[in-house]
């Protein structure tokens, strides 16, 4: 017993000297963003709009084309200009990313099956393993409007839910 409890004395010493690193890693990534913000918001906009043209255009009604383009323009002067702006025009656009797509079966589908795998982002394994049960059913019936009601059920259960359409930039969209 001793030597676990020293064994898990030195993983939450190591826990602790990992956070404290990466800490330090985010204060010199922010030094270097504040530096070259400019190249930095350059690139996230052609990032985000890539995104748009390659997976959220297609599905987009004319008005979202419209109302992103706008958007884009709107981020472009606010590079120019070098103001906060510019992160209110990217989260919108995300925003309108997530929406576009959400009306998307296929997305709705993979969204889900990446939240049966990560139950360690829930806070409620009860209600959890109830909700993957029930999208479960709701993909074998082809209710996807179901299952979007489960997907809003588990988004009220999910750790650190602040943002989630951000995670838009980092999935791997792959039509079913």
């Amino acid at each position: 017993k001793i030597k676990s409890l020293v064994s898990e004395s030195d993983d939450i010493e190591k826990n602790q000297e990992a956070q404290e690193r990466l800490l330090e890693v985010k204060k010199i990534l922010a030094k270097v963003k504040k530096k070259h913000i400019k190249e930095v918001r350059e690139i996230d906009l052609a990032d985000i709009s890539d995104f748009f043209d390659r997976f959220v255009r297609p599905y987009s009604k004319k008005s979202e084309i419209e109302r992103f383009e706008a958007l884009s323009r709107s981020a472009k002067r606010d590079i120019e200009r070098n103001n906060r702006n510019f992160e209110n025009a990217i989260e919108e656009i995300r925003y309108l990313n997530f929406d576009v797509l959400f009306r998307q079966d296929w997305f709705v589908i993979d969204r889900f099956k990446k939240a049966a795998k990560t139950h360690f982002n829930y806070f409620d394994e009860v209600k959890y393993k109830t909700l993957i049960i029930r999208g479960e059913n709701m993909i074998r019936a082809n209710d996807i409007d179901g299952l979007r009601s489960v997907l809003f059920e588990l988004s009220k259960i999910k750790i650190n839910e602040d943002n989630d359409y951000l995670l838009l930039d980092e999935i791997n969209i792959i039509k079913s």
